[in-house]
């Protein structure tokens, strides 16, 4: 037989026992709790991302359709040319303006539309440019059908972040 002391010992260690698993089973339902919390919380901040997402490209589409529809309507002729004069765009007023079908200004040269002076002229002012100049200048340009031309022309700096 163990003395009513040893009794008391084992009594309450057999209480902090019961304490001590109550605590473990109240953490286990906190953890439990907040793993179905943090669970749900990713599935709605994915949620969250691809509607953002989806709404930045619907504001991305809608900004560059705004844009297509201002410069491809635009009545003044819109063209960017590389280094070596080749058209890389060209909007329909640009089109109209060399006399060539709509669309069809892309790839071509200038070298094609001026005369030997005029393309020089021209090749000075891409020198500018690659120092990152801009100019306004005139130029006459020959249309295929023959008509002469004289133009005004802005020009500024666009280069690739390739180069």
């Amino acid at each position: 037989m163990s003395s009513p002391e040893e009794q008391a010992s084992v009594e309450a260690l057999q209480a902090e026992v019961a304490a001590l698993q109550e605590a473990l089973s109240l953490l286990q339902r906190e953890k439990a709790e907040m793993e179905l919390l943090m669970q749900m919380t990713a599935e709605h901040s994915d949620s969250v991302a691809d509607e953002l997402y989806s709404t930045v490209e619907a504001t991305q589409r809608e900004s560059e359709e705004r844009f297509r529809t201002l410069v491809e309507n635009q009545g003044e002729g819109i063209g960017i040319v590389d280094l070596e004069e080749q058209f890389t765009f060209a909007n329909p007023a640009a089109d109209r303006i060399f006399g060539v079908p709509l669309g069809s200004l892309v790839g071509k040269n200038l070298r094609e539309f001026l005369e030997p002076e005029q393309f020089a002229r021209i090749r000075q002012q891409t020198e500018k440019r690659k120092r990152g100049e801009a100019s306004t200048y005139e130029t006459e340009l020959v249309r295929p059908d023959g008509e002469k031309r004289h133009l005004l022309v802005t020009v500024t700096p666009q280069f690739d972040n390739a180069r």
